[in-house]
């Protein structure tokens, strides 16, 4: 098993995790294209983003520029590696909270649409998910739509509810839908098992309103409760 990386402190992680690293550039097509046609994988998954270390504010876009290229570009540099090589199995990282239109009731299936009109700072961002959707099917992949991760050390959600940069919107109803770390590793190996192309939401069975999960959060980091904006807020 070969994991690839951007950044030579991940090397040690993927050896510890039993894999071989190999130090790449999704976004140089040459490179990815020299990568899989000398490893000849069975499948590949492509979970790449640029989120490290993000700094997350009211600019979705802003914070997922790189990722957006990971997505769009970076995406096909894989698909068209994969169909040199004949590659068998192709899996994607995608994301399913926030991203429906707001029509029906809250639980939503694969079969749901999702928003025509995202809100103004996250139009590039969503474009991007709904290419990487797109064109993965059509190659006859798998694509995931995870919800908010959650079971990391590092969990980027853990600074701005201490900060409290995280408010209850309105009434605190908003709906988030959680995986955790382990089970969408289980889910995303389970989905190399599967024949594409196909779509699927991978998310717990335990979806929560804001005005619920995010005041608990801030308990049990030890930060003051989070502030509440009125709906339409830009804080």
């Amino acid at each position: 098993m070969i994991g690839t990386h951007n950044s030579p402190a991940s090397a040690e992680l993927l050896r510890t995790l039993g894999a071989k690293p190999m130090l790449l550039d999704l976004l140089d097509a040459g490179a990815v294209r020299t990568a899989v046609l000398e490893n000849k994988p069975e499948a590949i998954v492509h979970q790449a983003t640029a989120l490290a270390n993000a700094k997350w504010g009211r600019n979705f876009d802003k914070t997922f520029v790189r990722t957006n290229e990971l997505r769009t570009k970076g995406t096909d540099a894989l698909l068209a590696a994969a169909r040199e090589a004949g590659v068998r199995r192709f899996v994607a990282q995608s994301f399913a909270s926030y991203r429906h239109a707001r029509e029906g009731g809250p639980v939503k299936t694969e079969e749901d649409p999702v928003d025509p009109t995202p809100p103004a700072n996250a139009q590039q961002s969503f474009a991007a998910m709904a290419y990487l959707e797109q064109t993965v099917t059509e190659a006859g992949g798998i694509t995931l739509r995870y919800g908010l991760f959650y079971g990391a050390a590092n969990d980027g959600l853990i600074e701005p509810v201490r900060k409290r940069q995280y408010p209850i919107v309105g009434d605190g109803g908003g709906i988030t839908s959680w995986i955790h770390l382990e089970d969408a590793a289980a889910a995303t190996v389970l989905a190399l098992e599967r024949d594409g192309p196909a779509i699927y939401n991978i998310v717990d069975d335990e979806p929560a309103p804001a005005r619920e999960w995010l005041p608990v959060l801030a308990q049990a980091l030890g930060a003051k409760p989070p502030r509440h904006f009125p709906p339409g807020s830009r804080g």
